[in-house]
């Protein structure tokens, strides 16, 4: 029989020392930590209370939270498991998180996941619950000794509270979440809350000392070119927008820009508050004027109110584009110009020094490390990273895998971890029965292989000999010896089918030409023309007087070409694979048609092998709220809530927006056939991934996930049995995804970095 045992902690805090200031690890770890009050419920029980650690610890004991068949909610429950887990040492059967089922539900792509927000937004539509207090606020700084007995008492009203508004929500949440989804909540929370893992804090207080030592080696050398004096001068200017932007017009670079959405939706409220002081015949003379000036400075130049009143909803603020999400500015970073590829480089590598901060995240991380995954950050329902690790972006095949390295296992254990393999490209051709592509994976042929053969237009044998086959094992015997002739055969073929792999990865999801060129280049990829196509280019432009006599001006002139080469050949490369791959390119059409069909309220079924993998509707509500989405045949549900359509003024094309939640705000991103196809592809393959996980958990606690692999840690002499778990669940394909052929790679060593 079940139980449902809700609780709340209220811990010590104050102005330095609580959440907002440092992540849960730190702040439960930490010498000043002290647990003040619990509140907990049984079932429809009595709110029960405890003050100081003796009296919380009885109560937890008496709350049997290990006991078979109890589940126990909180609201953050990664922070109040951790306490009872890491504090009391007491063991949860099974544990949930009210934010994480409103992720599931899809709650939190419409409010905040403030226990305030979620009581607020039930209560106005009718459900029986109170509002939230704000006694909390006048804890800060107040040890449990220094309290007295009146604020105790009312303190604990406020827990109380708390704990009912708890039990309201997660009563509502729990039935509307998929039992899988249940698990795989339980199963990622205890990854913080029951650490298994070590860092090895010597290789990275090395790496630490390494990084640095070369970052500012390269700093001192590009302040220098600049004019710099030092190069904290230097990097001042990098971290200020309008100073790069300055360095760039001085190059003669137009520096990118784009439209801010919080910059815009700032701008819109003060202008309608000046509006609303322009409309006050009782406002001060110099408030009026303060008024037109702040109008003005937003470009809004008519003095007729109503037609004010008109513009101030189309108001739009832009910013400087230099992010490293911001592809124009990404694109910078290969100018022709090494002036200008050096400065964007040095920006985005330079910015916030993300692999420094990482590796003081790791070092202020006491052993054993928890795993602080997001469950459902993401609105297609995968992970995020969290508390400054982030072990999401740990690259495995490409880049410094130092911080792998440092992830390792205790004494007489190792982590084994199985990746599955390329699961969106099955998935996608699972979905778009594009059988060509389909039967490459069933028959576990290489299909980046293929796909490089048809771009080059040599043997695919040639290809798999020289990179999988006996070619490989000639060019690895020969290691030692540079100048054998099996490692410029190695080298060529192992280029073509890296370029094979890109493409089947990166082409599925309407990518356009340029973007992929700009994809392979951040993955390394680096397409070249051959000798004779230089030479004939060398020739053309000689001929036509084009080739200066300044052997700078002809290194930034065969930078131009070679830029211009790549980004063709990218385009070449993009319009072959939609080509070979019409079924591919007809469901970016279907997903577009979809869109259209939500925006007009209609509800169906698209996808897969009988039309009805993904069902879609525009009716679709979460607590009685329109929200218009697709439900993976899992369960999840991919919203979008504002959905809608408008005809561009410029193209007359049909163009989709919807309100995506960001920061705690709504804001307007753009959707077309492409985008939803890979939101639904990767929602599916993490869907399909969480399914086979918790197969694994149910005989090895599964430990970590980095993007499409688990991770478990376990004694060295249970190798083969993990292994053989991992693979045969990894190789299942779930019931609602019958025929679909998956596979997966496991490896296994004492730290993470040989997985």
């Amino acid at each position: 029989m079940t139980r449902l045992v809700c609780l709340d902690f209220e811990t010590f805090y104050d102005k330095d020392y609580s959440l907002s200031k440092m992540n849960t690890e730190a702040y439960i770890r930490s010498p000043l930590f002290q647990v003040i009050c619990l509140t907990a419920t049984v079932d429809n029980g009595e709110v029960q209370e405890a003050w100081g650690y003796d009296a919380v610890k009885a109560l937890l004991l008496s709350l049997e939270l290990d006991k078979p068949g109890t589940i126990t909610v909180a609201h953050n429950a990664r922070f109040d498991g951790a306490i009872i887990e890491w504090i009391f040492g007491i063991r949860i059967h099974f544990l949930l998180c009210t934010i994480l089922m409103m992720r599931e539900v899809g709650l939190s792509r419409l409010i905040r996941e403030s226990l305030a927000s979620v009581s607020d937004f039930l209560r106005a539509r009718g459900y029986d619950i109170p509002p939230k207090g704000h006694e909390v606020e006048r804890a800060a700084g107040l040890r449990l000794e220094q309290m007295t007995p009146e604020f105790r008492k009312e303190y604990g009203g406020y827990c109380r509270n708390d704990t009912i508004i708890l039990r309201a929500v997660a009563k509502l949440l729990i039935p509307q979440c998929p039992i899988d989804a249940l698990r795989a909540i339980d199963m990622t929370l205890s990854m913080y809350t029951r650490p298994v893992f070590v860092l090895d804090k010597a290789l990275l207080e090395k790496y630490l000392v390494a990084q640095r030592e070369k970052r500012q080696a390269a700093l001192q050398e590009l302040a220098h070119q600049y004019g710099f004096m030092t190069t904290d001068d230097f990097l001042g200017a990098l971290r200020s927008k309008p100073k790069l932007a300055s360095l760039l017009e001085k190059l003669g670079v137009a520096p990118p820009m784009k439209l801010s959405d919080k910059k815009t939706a700032t701008a819109r409220v003060k202008a309608q508050a000046q509006l609303d002081v322009l409309r006050n015949p009782e406002a001060p003379e110099k408030d009026h004027k303060k008024a037109w000036k702040v109008l003005k400075g937003f470009g809004i130049q008519s003095d007729d109110l109503d037609v004010i009143a008109t513009e101030i909803p189309e108001l739009e603020i832009y910013d400087w584009a230099f992010s490293k999400t911001d592809l124009e500015f990404k694109k910078l970073a290969e100018h022709p110009d090494p002036r200008v590829s050096a400065l964007v480089t040095a920006r985005l590598e330079n910015n916030s020094s993300i692999a420094e901060s990482r590796t003081l995240s790791l070092l202020n991380t006491q052993n054993p490390m928890p795993v602080p995954l997001q469950y459902a950050k993401a609105h297609t329902g995968r992970y995020g990273g969290d508390e400054g690790i982030n072990v999401q972006n740990m690259p495995k095949r490409q880049g410094d895998k130092t911080l792998r390295h440092s992830i390792t296992a205790p004494e007489g254990m190792e982590i084994g971890a199985a990746d599955s393999s390329q699961v969106e490209a099955r998935l996608l051709a699972y979905a778009a029965q594009e059988r060509s592509l389909l039967s490459i994976f069933e028959t576990k042929s290489d299909p980046y292989s293929h796909m490089a053969a048809d771009i080059y237009r040599v043997p695919e044998e040639d290809i798999k000999y020289w990179t999988k086959g006996d070619g490989a094992a000639e060019h690895e015997a020969n290691f030692d010896n540079p100048s054998h002739p099996s490692h410029e055969q190695a080298k060529r073929h192992t280029f073509m089918r890296n370029v094979g792999k890109e493409t089947i990865l990166g082409s599925g999801y309407q990518m356009s030409g340029a973007k992929f060129g700009l994809r392979l280049r951040q993955q390394g990829v680096l397409l070249r023309p051959e000798r004779a196509q230089i030479l004939e280019w060398l020739q053309s432009v000689q001929k036509a007087g084009k080739w200066p006599d300044d052997a700078a001006q002809q290194e930034v002139v065969m930078r131009e070409y070679l830029s211009e080469f790549h980004v063709q050949e990218a385009k070449r490369i993009n319009w072959l694979y939609r080509n070979k791959h019409q079924r591919i390119k007809g469901f970016w059409e279907t997903c577009e048609w979809v869109l259209s069909r939500m925006v007009a309220g209609e509800q169906g079924h698209f996808g897969g092998p009988d039309g009805m993998l993904f069902y879609f509707d525009g009716q679709h509500t979460i607590f009685g709220e329109h929200a218009p989405g697709v439900m993976l045949p899992d369960g999840y549900w991919i919203v979008y809530p504002g959905l809608r359509s408008f005809v561009e003024e410029e193209t007359g094309f049909t163009k989709y927006t919807w309100k995506r939640m960001r920061d705690g705000r709504l804001t307007d991103d753009y959707i077309y056939g492409g985008s939803m196809t890979e939101n639904l592809i990767q929602g599916l393959a993490f869907a399909a991934l969480k399914w086979q996980a918790i197969r694994v958990h149910q005989v090895v606690p599964v430990k970590m996930n980095v993007h499409d692999e688990w991770a478990s840690v376990y004694p060295t002499a249970q190798r083969d049995g993990v292994k053989q778990v991992y693979e045969i669940a990894m190789r299942t394909a779930p019931p609602w995804l019958p025929g679909m052929p998956f596979d997966c790679e496991f490896k296994c060593g004492p730290d993470y970095g040989r997985c």
